[in-house]
């Protein structure tokens, strides 16, 4: 199964540029994100996937991930692994992917004051 660009959803936040790739699987998903700033927007938020496994490869670029107050800096190349239920944002000018699994949903997303 092949999916192009042209067929993903995009979604455009502040300082962020989200374009998800669905696949006819519940089990894996993946999603390219662009972020120039601090991702949620809001310094008061975080985000957390209450019932997914992420991995992040980062494209191009630099920043941080900051994951339960623990702040990775990242390059190109690197990788952050994200556990359910774990707290974290990004910051930074980066390009990255992120592999789910599950499949991305949105219910089980949230963004909470941290």
């Amino acid at each position: 199964m092949k999916i192009s660009q042209k067929d993903t959803t995009t979604i455009e936040r502040e300082t962020a540029v989200i374009r998800n790739y669905s696949f006819s699987t519940k089990d894996l998903s993946i999603t390219h994100i662009k972020v120039n700033g601090r991702h949620p927007a809001d310094t008061s938020k975080l985000h957390i996937e209450h019932k997914l496994t992420l991995i992040c490869y980062v494209l191009s670029g630099q920043g941080k991930f900051v994951v339960d107050n623990q702040e990775y800096v990242v390059e190109t190349g690197d990788a952050i692994f994200i556990k359910p239920d774990q707290k974290y944002y990004i910051q930074g000018n980066l390009e990255y992917l992120v592999c789910c699994n599950p499949a991305y949903y949105r219910e089980q997303h949230e963004q909470i004051v941290g």
